[in-house]
């Protein structure tokens, strides 16, 4: 589980391992397949960003003798500028 940068000659590619890589929501990390482990994705963070569907909203609620409490809301999503930038890969083993 290292952390490598491989200097290319037009970029340098930084490869993060994540052990839950091809994991579906609710499923049982040893069932994933070899195929899944070995998945990887390239994400340029200048053509990923987050962004704000209906703001951010800050509630107090009541103090209940505790002291101040409160929440912070908000609707974020993956904002894509160019799919084209990014990828996907198989490797094989």
């Amino acid at each position: 589980m290292n952390v490598t940068i491989y200097d290319g000659d037009f970029h340098n590619v930084t490869i993060i391992p994540d052990m839950f890589n091809g994991l579906a929501d609710g499923a049982n990390p040893s069932t994933v397949t070899a195929t899944q482990q070995m998945r990887g994705y390239v994400i340029d963070l200048n053509l990923v960003g987050i962004g704000t569907m209906l703001g951010i909203q800050a509630d107090e609620l009541e103090d209940q003798g505790a002291g101040r409490r409160g929440f912070v809301s908000a609707s974020a999503l993956l904002c894509v500028k160019n799919p084209k930038g990014l990828g996907k890969f198989n490797a094989t083993s």
